[in-house]
């Protein structure tokens, strides 16, 4: 059974403030979800309410077709590290699992399963107030997908883990979708979402102001940029721009925007300049990320990512 994690017209206030403002978007299964957003932009809210821990004050969040307080088996269908884990200073690291598989049925076979799956077992003896914050990251994991659910949250699950961490949760998160199950994650770091995530939700001031998968994302949002080298940089530049690009030096090279690679490489052919060098430039996930919430300004953005004017 799989499970789509799906937010419709979902508002959280906070008092005076909104945190969450009328987002609708869907999580769907064997994908994974990145939720992106400045600090304050309501992600962690909106995870907050998928699982659980908080209401919505109009609107739903469902993990496949309810709400999971309602769900007969909510740890079987919904895994979660929200707000960092949960860790008990006294408590080893091992007893937590054990105690929490205590508590929903589970077997000594599947706590050993998990612990040697998220790299637990090397520190399962020490208690919870010695452990290193990639160490929590780790235990956290754990517990979330513990009872083996079919949909998974996770809230910033790379914080604290280093490379070969990195390199571990990458390959737990893929893994888990390639299985059919529905990951929805939020994350600070651009490097991490572009090695993740099938899909994007970008939130600003609780809006969501685009959603759509990576690829169109980055498509929608990349300008064709190429690097030329040429013995005639002068006349092969006033060419290109005559063709409608624009070019700019970058030591003894062209930057070129604004037309692609072929037609650089066109235009160079029908004046007759000798190019020694042109290659593409794909700028990264980060850097089109923030041009995108640098240049929101007054307007938002409709669920399927078309702009409009705030208010239209």
């Amino acid at each position: 059974m799989t499970h789509a994690i799906s937010v419709r017209d979902l508002t959280k206030r906070h008092r005076h403030v909104v945190a969450v403002d009328s987002a609708t978007f869907t999580a769907e299964p064997s994908r994974v979800t990145a939720v992106l957003g400045p600090n304050g932009s309501g992600k962690t809210s909106i995870l907050r309410i998928v699982a659980g821990l908080d209401r919505p004050t109009t609107g739903v969040a469902h993990v496949g077709d309810r709400p999971i307080a309602r769900h007969d088996d909510p740890a079987g269908v919904l895994g979660a590290l929200v707000e960092g884990p949960a860790v008990h200073p006294s408590w080893r690291a091992g007893e937590h699992l054990s105690i929490l598989a205590a508590s929903l049925g589970l077997s000594g076979q599947r706590v050993r399963h998990v612990a040697r799956e998220c790299g637990v077992e090397p520190f399962g003896f020490q208690r919870g107030r010695s452990l290193s914050l990639g160490m929590r990251q780790r235990l956290g994991i754990a517990m979330a997908v513990l009872a083996d659910p079919v949909a998974l949250i996770l809230d910033e699950p790379a914080n604290g883990l280093d490379p070969e961490a990195m390199r571990w949760l990458r390959r737990l998160v893929k893994e888990k979708a390639a299985s059919g199950r529905t990951v929805l994650f939020s994350s600070h770091l651009m490097a991490e979402v572009e090695g993740l995530a099938d899909d994007v939700v970008i939130l600003q001031a609780g809006r969501v102001v685009w959603s759509s998968t990576l690829e169109q994302f980055m498509r929608a949002h990349t300008v064709a940029t190429s690097v030329v080298a040429t013995l005639e940089p002068d006349r092969l530049s006033d060419a290109l721009a005559r063709a409608g690009a624009q070019v700019r030096r970058q030591s003894s090279d062209l930057v070129v925007t604004g037309i692609e690679r072929e037609a650089v490489g066109r235009v160079a052919f029908s004046i007759g300049t000798p190019v020694t060098e042109l290659r593409s430039v794909t700028p990264s996930l980060e850097d089109v990320y923030l041009d995108f919430v640098a240049s929101i300004g007054a307007h938002t953005a409709s669920p399927r990512g078309e702009l409009t004017e705030v208010g239209a």
